[in-house]
């Protein structure tokens, strides 16, 4: 088993099977990615209704859609020139 040291708190070390975990809570550490998540919650939806929504530009949506993605938060269809975002159930 790989392990990591711990940062600031330092007291031990974190083995591979929380290394997920870990992407999770910083996926969600972000408000634009909470609030991007609410709205999910309530359909899915694409890129740009997105950016109008949060009043945020298309690519800051691309990045932090791209950070969910990873933590496996969301999930990505693409329907012609669309991406469409869905909460990974």
């Amino acid at each position: 088993m790989k392990k990591i040291k711990v940062g600031i708190i330092g007291m031990g070390y974190i083995g591979e099977s929380h290394i997920e975990e870990i992407a999770v809570f910083k996926a969600l550490a972000d408000e634009s990615r909470l609030k991007i998540i609410s709205i999910l919650m309530e359909k899915d939806s694409y890129t740009e209704y997105l950016a109008n929504r949060l009043n945020l530009t298309p690519p800051t949506v691309t990045y932090h859609m791209d950070k969910l993605e990873k933590a496996g938060i969301v999930y990505s269809t693409r329907i012609q020139h669309y991406i469409i975002y869905s909460i990974n159930r």
